[in-house]
C-alpha cells in the first residue's frame, strides 16, 4: 500500500533482507544453503535437509535442479542467470517456486539469497541463501480463494462484503458485495485512501485506532462505523476481521467481512430511546425490572432493581442470592409464590422484607409473570419490583397514631360552660368506667390531691393569663381511694381577642415512673453509700477524644473517698479537670483501654503504674452508660513490691539452683569418673532385685556388658544358695528393717558369664530416698588362692614339725630315758639314796615323750579318701575318749561315696579342730560328731557341752583355718552358742555341681 497511515500499522512490513534472513532462520520452517559455483557444490544446513527430505548435506547444482518442479524451473533459471551475469539489480534475489520432495510431496518455498563472491569480471562465484517453507501460506491462499468464492455467493444472499489485506505488500482486495455496501463502482481502486474517503469523518480515527490495536494485541477486530455513500445516504457498517501472523509473530495478512447494520442500528436506537423513557418512568416511580431465564437460571436485574436490594450497579446476582436477601421469616412464602406463578401461570404479586448488606430492613413489592415455549415449558419469568418501605412506614405511623390516640387520656374543658370532657382512657386510669364520672370540671379538680390543688390552680392561671405552657405533675384520687401520679399537659384555645374559652389536654400515668424515680433515688443513695464505703478507689468518667475519634484524655465526674486516699487528689481538685491535668504522664495504653470499654461495652481489667504517684494500681473498668466508663482502682503497690522482691528471690534461687546444678554435675562427673576407674565392681539394684547399673569393673569382673545386665535379676551373677540367701536378707530388711547384710561385708560366691563361680566380698548399702541397693563387690579369688596356699604351707609345716617332734625329739627323749635307766642302775650300787631322783627323771621323760607323741600325732595331717571318712571320724571319737577321758560319739547318716578325697580330708580336719577347741577352750566332757549326706548338701555337726566362747564368732587361728577349709569347698561354716553351755560347729557343703569348681 502507498497510504502513509496504513503503513504505520506495522513497521516490520519493510524489513531488509538481512532482517528477513535472521527472522526466517530463527523459525522452524527454514534452512540455509551455500553454493560454490567454482566447485559446483551446494551445502545444505540440517534444517534444509529436513525441509527438502534430503539425506545428504552436500550435493551439486543438478541435485538442486531435480528438486524444482519442472514447470517452475524456467523462471528460476532465468532469475539466477540474471544474478550470475550481473544484469540483476544488486546482489540480492528472492523468488517463490515449488519443490518436489523425494517422498513425492510438493511444497512451496521462498528462496532468498545473495552473491557473496564475484571474480574480476563480475561473474558470481559463490552464493548463500535461505529457503523458507511457504506451503501453509500457499495452501491458505488457495483456500482463501475458494472461501472468497463461497463468500461472494453468501454476500449476494446476505448483503455482506468481504475484504482481504496483504499486510506485507499493503494490497487490499474487496469483494463485489463490499463495493455495493460502500456505494462504489467496480472501477474504484481498493485502497486505504478509498476506504477513508467513504468513512464518516467523525468515525475514521476511532475505527483506524481500533484496527491497529486489534492487530498489536493479537485480537479479532470488531469495528462499528458509518459510511457516507455517494448519494449522501449514511449507512452503519460493522466490520469484523482476524489477522494472521508468521512464526516471528509479525502480521502478514488480515481477512474480514463488512455488514450493513443500518436497519439493526436504527431499531437499536429506537429501542434505546424507548428503554430510556421507560427507565426514566420506572426511576421516577422507584421501580426496577428483572428478567429470569428459567432454562439457564440466569437472573438479569436492572440497575434500579439492584439499588432497591441495596446493591451497587453491575453486581452479579443469582436467584439463590435473591432468596438469601429475603428476610428468613418470608423466604418460604416467597419461594412458594414464585413456584405457584411458574406452575399455574398466575401473576406473581407479593410483599416481602429485604435485608440489605448493611443490615437495614426494607419492604419490597414484587410483581411478575412466567412465559412459556410453544410446547408449554416455562422458559423465562419477568417482572418489576418497587420499594414500599416508605409506604409501610407511613402505614405503621398511622396505625401507631391510632393506637396511641386510643390509649391517650384526653380532657377537654369548656371554660365558659364548665363542661369538662374526660375520655374513657382518662377515667380508666382512675379506675372508673366511662359512665361513672360526669363530664364536669368538678370531676377533675375534686380528684386532685389536696396538697397539689393550689399548685395546679396556679399553673392553670399562669397558662390562661400569661400564655405559659401548662405542664404539671399531680396526684389524682383513684376509685379505690389511693392516689395516682399523672403528668397533665394542656393548651388553651383562644378567640380573636386572645381570651381563652377552651382548654384541651391529656394526662399520662406516671405512677410507676415516680415510684421508679423514688426507687432510683434511694438506689442512688444506697450505691453512693456503697461507693463511699468502698476500700477501693471509684471513678465515673467521660472520654475526651480528638476530631478523628482517637482518645486523648478523660474527665472524672464522680469519685469516692478511697480514690483520694490512693491518689492524694481531693474531690474538689478532680471535679472539672482532665486526667492529664492531674497526672500528665498518663499512659496511652490506659486511654485506649478505657476508650475500648466505652466503644464496645466489654469490661476490662489491667494493671497500671503511675509515674507521678509512684504507685501500682489494679484497675477494673466497665461501661455504666453510653459515652462513660466507671473504673475501680485497687492499690497493689505493696503486692507489686512483694512480687518484685519474690522475683528477685526467685532469680537468686534460680541462680543458686544453677550453681548447685553445676556443682552436682561436676560431682556427678567426678563420681562417674571414680566409678569408671574403680577396681571393685559396683552394682545398683532396685528393691525388687533388678539390676539398674554397673560400672566398667563389674563388666570386666562378670564378663557381661551393661546393656546385657541392666534389668536382669541379681540371680544372674550369683549361684545358689547365695542368691536365695541374699534375696532373703534384702526382703527381711525391707520388711523388718533388720540390718543383717546392710552395712556389713560378707564373703559369698559370684558367677561369671561363662558359668564359673568365684569368691567375692560383698558390701551392700541402701539408698532409701532412691529406693535402691548398692553393692560393692571385690574379687577375692587371688586372696583365696593365697589363703589356700597359706593353709597348705601351714599344714605342711605342721606335718614337718610333727615328724620332727616324733622322730628327732622322740628318739632323743627315748635315748635320755635309756640313759636315765642306766643312771638308776648305777645309783643303786653307788648312791642308793639318790635312786628316786633318777626314777622321777625317768617318769618325767616318759610323760614328756607321751605328750610329744600326742602332739606329733595331732600335727601330722592325714589324707583321707571318701570311703575312709566314716572310719576316720569314728577313730577320732574313740581316740578322744581314750586320751581325754571324755564321752565322744560319732554318727554317720547317708552315703559318702560321692565326696572326693579333698572334701573328705577338709571335713575330717574341721571335725578334728572343733573337737580340739571343745577340749582345749571349752573344757567339754561330752562331744557329738554327726555327718549327714543329703541329695542337696553335706552337713557336719560337732556339738559339745563346754562353756563355749566369749564371743559368738571367735577369730582364733584354728577357727579361721576351719573357715578357710569350708570356703575352699564352697561351703559355709557356722559356730553358734545355743545355750549357756552348748556350742555347735556346723559346716554345710552344697552338692550342686553346676556351680563348677572353686576359682
Amino acid at each position: 500500500m502507498t497510504n502513509g497511515r496504513a503503513g504505520s500499522i506495522h513497521p516490520a512490513v519493510t524489513h531488509d533482507h538481512d532482517s528477513d534472513l535472521r527472522r526466517l532462520v530463527d523459525g522452524g520452517r527454514s534452512g540455509l544453503w551455500d553454493w560454490d559455483r567454482s566447485k559446483n557444490t551446494v551445502d545444505f544446513s540440517p534444517h534444509l535437509c529436513t525441509l527438502l527430505g534430503q539425506s545428504e548435506s552436500r550435493g551439486t547444482c543438478d541435485v538442486w535442479q531435480r528438486l524444482i518442479l519442472p514447470g517452475d524451473w524456467p523462471g528460476v533459471h532465468a532469475a539466477m542467470a540474471a544474478v550470475f551475469s550481473g544484469q540483476a539489480t544488486g546482489d540480492r534475489f528472492s523468488m517463490t517456486h515449488s519443490v518436489v520432495r523425494p517422498d513425492g510431496r510438493v511444497i512451496w518455498v521462498t528462496n532468498r539469497g545473495m552473491v557473496t563472491r564475484r571474480d574480476q569480471d563480475g561473474t558470481a562465484l559463490q552464493l548463500t541463501g535461505i529457503i523458507t517453507d511457504e506451503t501453509e501460506r500457499h495452501l491458505a491462499e488457495q483456500n482463501l480463494m475458494q472461501t472468497l468464492e463461497r463468500l461472494r455467493l453468501c454476500e449476494q444472499a446476505g448483503h455482506v462484503g468481504g475484504w482481504y489485506w496483504d499486510i506485507a505488500t499493503g494490497k487490499l482486495t474487496w469483494s463485489d458485495g463490499l463495493y455495493d455496501i460502500f456505494g462504489l463502482t467496480r472501477d474504484a481502486e481498493a485502497t486505504f485512501a478509498t476506504w477513508q474517503s467513504v468513512v464518516h469523518p467523525d468515525d475514521y480515527d476511532d475505527a483506524f485506532f481500533s484496527l491497529n490495536r486489534a492487530i498489536e494485541e493479537h485480537q479479532p477486530c470488531d469495528l462499528l462505523y458509518r459510511v457516507v455513500r455517494s448519494d449522501g445516504t449514511v449507512r452503519w457498517i460493522r466490520a469484523v476481521g482476524t489477522a494472521h501472523y508468521d512464526p516471528a509473530a509479525n502480521p502478514y495478512r488480515m481477512i474480514g467481512v463488512c455488514m450493513d447494520v443500518t436497519a439493526e442500528r436504527q431499531a437499536h436506537d429506537a429501542l434505546k430511546v424507548s428503554e430510556s423513557r421507560s427507565q426514566m418512568a420506572m426511576e421516577s416511580a422507584n421501580i426496577g425490572s428483572w428478567d429470569w431465564n428459567l432454562i439457564t437460571r440466569h437472573l438479569d436485574p436492572c440497575t434500579r432493581c439492584l439499588a432497591i436490594f441495596g446493591l451497587p450497579p453491575g453486581t452479579h446476582v443469582t436467584f439463590e442470592d435473591f432468596i438469601s436477601f429475603v428476610h428468613p421469616d418470608d423466604r418460604e412464602r416467597i419461594g412458594q409464590a414464585v413456584q405457584n406463578a411458574i406452575t399455574t401461570g398466575s401473576e406473581y404479586n407479593v410483599e416481602m422484607r429485604i435485608v440489605w448488606p448493611d443490615g437495614t430492613l426494607h419492604w419490597v413489592r414484587g410483581r411478575g409473570r412466567a412465559y412459556y415455549s410453544e410446547s408449554g415449558q416455562p422458559v423465562r419469568m419477568a417482572g418489576v419490583c418497587f420499594d414500599i418501605t416508605g409506604q409501610k412506614r407511613t402505614e405503621r405511623l398511622v396505625r401507631d397514631a391510632e393506637e396511641r390516640y386510643s390509649l391517650v387520656a384526653l380532657w377537654d374543658w369548656n371554660i365558659i360552660t364548665g363542661e369538662d370532657y374526660l375520655s374513657p382512657r382518662w377515667k380508666e386510669i382512675l379506675g372508673y368506667s366511662p359512665d361513672e364520672l360526669p363530664n364536669v370540671e368538678s370531676s377533675f379538680f375534686e380528684s386532685i390531691h389536696p396538697d397539689d390543688r393550689a399548685r395546679v390552680a396556679e399553673a392553670v392561671d399562669h397558662h390562661l393569663n400569661g400564655n405559659q405552657p401548662f405542664s404539671v405533675e399531680m396526684r389524682l384520687r383513684h376509685k379505690d381511694g389511693s392516689y395516682r401520679w399523672v403528668l397533665s399537659r394542656g393548651e388553651a384555645i383562644r378567640d380573636e381577642s386572645g381570651r381563652a374559652h377552651r382548654m384541651v389536654g391529656s394526662i399520662t400515668d406516671i405512677t410507676e415512673r415516680r415510684a421508679a424515680e423514688k426507687s432510683l433515688e434511694e438506689s442512688e443513695k444506697h450505691h453512693r453509700s456503697l461507693i463511699e464505703n468502698l476500700t477501693d478507689g471509684f471513678m465515673l468518667a467521660e472520654m475526651i477524644c480528638d476530631p478523628d475519634g482517637e482518645p486523648v484524655d478523660f474527665r472524672a465526674t464522680i469519685t469516692n473517698h478511697a480514690l483520694e486516699q490512693h491518689t492524694g487528689f481531693k474531690p474538689f481538685e478532680v471535679a472539672g479537670r482532665s486526667a492529664r491535668e492531674l497526672t500528665p504522664k498518663i499512659r496511652p495504653s490506659t486511654l485506649r483501654a478505657f476508650h475500648n470499654v466505652v466503644v464496645t461495652g466489654v469490661p476490662v481489667q489491667f494493671e497500671n503504674y503511675s509515674e507521678d504517684l509512684d504507685r501500682y494500681f489494679e484497675c477494673r473498668a466497665y461501661r455504666p452508660a453510653p459515652g462513660r466508663f466507671a473504673a475501680i482502682y485497687r492499690d497493689i503497690t505493696a503486692r507489686k513490691r512483694d512480687e518484685q522482691t519474690l522475683r528477685q528471690l526467685n532469680e537468686d534461687l534460680e541462680r543458686r539452683v544453677t550453681e548447685r546444678t553445676e556443682a552436682l554435675r561436676a560431682s556427678e562427673e567426678k563420681l562417674t569418673t571414680i566409678l569408671r576407674t574403680a577396681s571393685d565392681a559396683i552394682v545398683t539394684m532396685d528393691e525388687a532385685g533388678a539390676i539398674q547399673s554397673i560400672n566398667l569393673a563389674a563388666e570386666r569382673m562378670f564378663g557381661y556388658s551393661a546393656t546385657e545386665l541392666v534389668g536382669l535379676d541379681l540371680s544372674t551373677i550369683m549361684p545358689s544358695p547365695h542368691r536365695e540367701q541374699a534375696r532373703g536378707y534384702l526382703d527381711n530388711y525391707l520388711r523388718t528393717g533388720e540390718r543383717r547384710v546392710i552395712g556389713t561385708t560378707r564373703e559369698v560366691l559370684a558367677r561369671r558369664s561363662n558359668g564359673v563361680a568365684f569368691p567375692v566380698e560383698l558390701a551392700v548399702s541402701h539408698i532409701e530416698h532412691l529406693r535402691l541397693f548398692t553393692g560393692i563387690i571385690r574379687d577375692i579369688s587371688p586372696r583365696k588362692e593365697l589363703e589356700r596356699d597359706v593353709v597348705n604351707i601351714a599344714t605342711m609345716e605342721q606335718q614337718r614339725i610333727g615328724h620332727y617332734l616324733h622322730d628327732e625329739c622322740g628318739q632323743e627323749l627315748t635315748a635320755l630315758g635309756l640313759l636315765t635307766d642306766s643312771l638308776a642302775e648305777l645309783l643303786k650300787t653307788q648312791a642308793p639314796g639318790n635312786v628316786h631322783i633318777a626314777t622321777k627323771i625317768r617318769g618325767g621323760i616318759h610323760r614328756v615323750l607321751q605328750r610329744l607323741r600326742g602332739i606329733a600325732k595331732g600335727l601330722a595331717q592325714m589324707q583321707i579318701n571318701a570311703g575312709e571318712l566314716p572310719a576316720a571320724l569314728g577313730n577320732l571319737a574313740a581316740s578322744l575318749g581314750e586320751a581325754a577321758k571324755v564321752r565322744c560319739k560319732c554318727s554317720i547318716e547317708g552315703q559318702v561315696h560321692d565326696l572326693d578325697g579333698t572334701q573328705a580330708t577338709h571335713l575330717y580336719h574341721i571335725a578334728q579342730e572343733a573337737c580340739t577347741n571343745a577340749l582345749r577352750h571349752g573344757r567339754a566332757t561330752r562331744i557329738s560328731i554327726r555327718l549327714s549326706v543329703e541329695p542337696a548338701r553335706v552337713a557336719l555337726h560337732v556339738e559339745d557341752n563346754g562353756c563355749g566362747f566369749a564371743e559368738p564368732s571367735p577369730g582364733g587361728l584354728g577357727i579361721r583355718i576351719m573357715k578357710h577349709r569350708a570356703n575352699m569347698m564352697r561351703g559355709h561354716l557356722a559356730i553358734e552358742r545355743q545355750k549357756p553351755k552348748k556350742t555347735v560347729v556346723t559346716c554345710i557343703l552344697p552338692r550342686d555341681s553346676s556351680d563348677g569348681p572353686p576359682a
